[in-house]
Parts: structure tokens; C-alpha cells; sequence
């Protein structure tokens, strides 16, 4: 993480260059003002209430499963882990993406294991 923070924050100071690449010769404090620009600066505070929006919800979401995965008897960890990867992942998955669902479908259609997707099955 460390690494591409550094070199965007290393390009920062040059120019693009006319094909696309970057003008190694023409280091400049422009475009560190340019960055204050009122268009610039709102795309900056949208993407920062975003990641800020993501980060919430991966945490209300996260804490709870982890606790009851770290709560749950030894024995039944492995099918705790297993239920939560379904609830957390594989639904939000089928719900958000109606592709992921009927490529399911026809899977099942091509296997004749119809049962499986009214069953839960993988």
C-alpha cells in the first residue's frame, strides 16, 4: 500500500506527456494547486465519503460476523465460518447480480440439478 501511494504522490509533481506518458522533464508545483480547483476538490470529498460510506458498512458488517464466529462452540466453528460466508457473500451476490443468478441456473439446467438452486445449493 505503501508503494502506489508514493508514486502517485511522486507524479503529483510532473506533467503528462503528449502520448499518454509522463514528461519526466517538466516537474512542477501546478499541479498540486490545480488539486484546490473547486471541480477537483469535490471529486476528492465524493470519493473520501465513499470510502468512508464502504468503510462503515464493511465494519457493521464484519464485528458482528467475526464475533459470532469467535463465540460459536469449537466444535461448530467450521460450520459457522461456512454459514456466514453464504449469508455474507454468496447472497448479497445472488441478490445484487442478476447475471451471477442466471448463470446459476444454467448450470444446474446444463448438471439437471434444478433442486439445487431452490434448496441453497452451491
Amino acid at each position: 500500500m505503501v508503494v502506489p501511494c508514493l508514486l502517485v504522490f511522486l507524479l503529483v509533481f510532473f506533467e503528462r506527456g503528449t502520448y499518454g506518458g509522463i514528461d519526466w522533464g517538466a516537474a512542477t508545483l501546478e499541479n498540486i494547486a490545480r488539486t484546490f480547483d473547486p471541480l477537483y476538490f469535490s471529486i476528492f470529498l465524493d470519493s473520501g465519503r465513499i470510502a468512508l460510506l464502504a468503510t462503515i458498512i464493511a465494519l457493521l458488517i464484519g464485528y458482528p460476523a467475526a464475533y459470532a464466529i469467535a463465540k460459536a462452540p469449537e466444535t461448530r466453528k467450521g460450520e459457522e465460518r461456512v454459514r456466514m460466508g453464504k449469508l455474507l457473500i454468496r447472497g448479497p451476490l445472488h441478490e445484487l447480480c442478476p447475471s451471477t443468478r442466471r448463470c446459476r441456473l444454467l448450470q444446474c439446467r446444463q448438471s439437471g440439478d434444478i433442486g439445487g438452486i431452490t434448496e441453497g445449493g452451491a
